[in-house]
């Protein structure tokens, strides 16, 4: 993680974008989930896709389509649908591809979603509507082993809310007030700090954490800081909505890594919030 500007007394684009030596390194990138390394039918199985359940339920699926299927595609041949089953309790079924690489400071992780609008199952024009949800979650290693998750962010099917969560108990999503677009496709983009412990996401170019989010869990110790797992993850989106279901579509599913965050210019906003974080806490490669 050598080579990281300094950014004190220098321009954004000097110590941030212009600090990069290369293109991101690339981790995992399904190339689309197209074949030949992708064939219709259950995606955990292919290209090092698992399927894991951590509570009882685990019945929704990750399944390969093509245009035969009806089921939207961003781009090329095929891609995922992903089902949220009414039979899952909150969050139980994860879809990920086990990462054992090393990364740098920045992790990227970059998916394309198409979520279909869904029912509101709780219809009353004066409360809040609440359907299936879709999120991406990140892990790392947790310090007594297993797993600890750091990021989890998504989307409300019944009314494109976008939520994240503040706390891992308990896992109840906060709802930000930033509506986002359903039946149609849309360019969701995590990135995750190892030094600040923190994270960001866009969507379609905008940034909705601008300044950062903090991790929901302190990584200080051994192992903390290396990414196990960027989960696809289906989520009830209130305990009292463990019965809903519904379907999203994933394409263009990568993970890269590099010290800096390059362009686009589109995380401007996200970038001087590193430099404030960055300025108050600590330099890497001073």
């Amino acid at each position: 993680m050598t080579g990281y500007a300094k950014v004190l007394g220098v321009s954004l684009a000097a110590g941030l974008a212009g600090a990069a030596s290369a293109l991101p390194t690339t981790i995992y990138d399904s190339g689309g989930f197209e074949q030949p390394t992708f064939s219709v039918g259950t995606l955990p199985g292919q290209d090092g896709w698992v399927q894991l359940s951590v509570a009882p339920g685990g019945n929704s699926t990750a399944d390969v389509h093509d245009a035969t299927s009806g089921n939207p595609i961003k781009a090329g041949d095929q891609a995922v649908t992903v089902f949220r089953d009414g039979n899952d309790s909150s969050g139980s079924t994860l879809f990920n591809v086990p990462l054992t690489a090393n990364h740098d400071r920045f992790v990227f992780v970059d998916w394309d979603m198409y979520v279909p609008i869904a029912p509101d199952i709780d219809p009353d024009p004066n409360q809040e509507s609440f359907g299936p949800g879709f999120s991406m979650e990140a892990y790392v290693d947790g310090a007594g082993g297993g797993l600890k998750r750091v990021a989890a962010v998504g989307i409300d099917a019944a009314d494109g809310a976008f939520y994240e969560l503040l706390s891992n108990f308990p896992s109840v999503p906060n709802y930000t007030g930033v509506g986002l677009l359903l039946d149609d496709w849309q360019s969701w983009q995590l990135i995750l700090d190892f030094v600040d412990e923190v994270y960001f996401l866009s969507v379609d170019g905008t940034v909705l954490t601008p300044g950062g989010a903090p991790m929901l869990e302190n990584i200080d110790y051994a192992g903390g800081d290396r990414l196990t797992d960027a989960s696809i993850v289906p989520f009830a989106t209130d305990t009292q909505y463990f019965t809903v279901e519904g379907d999203a579509f994933i394409d263009n599913y990568r993970i890269r890594t590099d010290i800096v965050i390059p362009e686009p210019a589109s995380f401007g906003v996200l970038a001087f919030g590193l430099l404030g974080l960055t300025t108050r806490r600590r330099l890497l490669g001073c």
